[in-house]
């Protein structure tokens, strides 16, 4: 354990301020940016090194989008779940991923919509399969991870064995419907 926490009972740790030191903050502040770099870089170069692969291999854009690009986008919020599940903080890691995902909706989106609309060139271009298939996957999804876990407020195994599936029958979907 670190130098700032110390015993007050036997089993009762308790984070305080008074013995940190300043190495202690350099220390902290390092491997934060080290480890925020290195999550970046990464997804960076999975996501062109990937996508280089597959179209040298003459995947579909639409195939490479729903692998490649999903994994590399979602991989900081990979990395923070896991890293607040191997602290047992499951709320932590449910907000993350919910909130990852509701802030790409309700901003993202929208965004590159008036970004697309400043540069002339109108609305932001939705395809047909979409609105066809996309979004109807995109509401499943919440109705297996959101409804029951606000209900219940818990995530369980279940929900993500549906959502791995779903996954897995999506990405099966997408390559045979090209």
């Amino acid at each position: 354990m670190y130098n700032y926490l110390k015993l007050q009972e036997e089993d009762d740790i308790v984070p305080t301020r008074d013995n940190v030191t300043k190495a202690d903050w350099v220390k902290n502040i390092s491997l934060f940016i080290i480890g925020a770099a290195g999550t970046v870089i990464g997804a960076e170069l999975l996501v062109n090194a990937g996508t280089a692969l597959a179209e040298d291999m003459h995947v579909p854009q639409r195939i490479i989008s729903v692998i490649a690009v999903a994994i590399g986008t979602s991989l900081p919020e990979l990395v923070t779940t896991i890293t607040a599940l191997r602290k047992k903080e499951g709320a932590l890691s449910v907000g993350n991923v919910l909130g990852a995902n509701i802030i790409d909706l309700t901003l993202i989106l929208p965004i590159c919509s008036f970004i697309s609309m400043g540069k002339g060139q109108g609305a932001l271009a939705v395809s047909a399969s979409s609105v066809q298939v996309d979004m109807v996957v995109c509401l499943a999804a919440i109705a297996v991870a959101v409804v029951p876990t606000i209900i219940t407020k818990k995530f369980y195994r279940w929900q993500g064995a549906v959502m791995l599936l779903g996954y897995a029958g999506y990405v099966v979907s997408t390559v045979v419907l090209k």
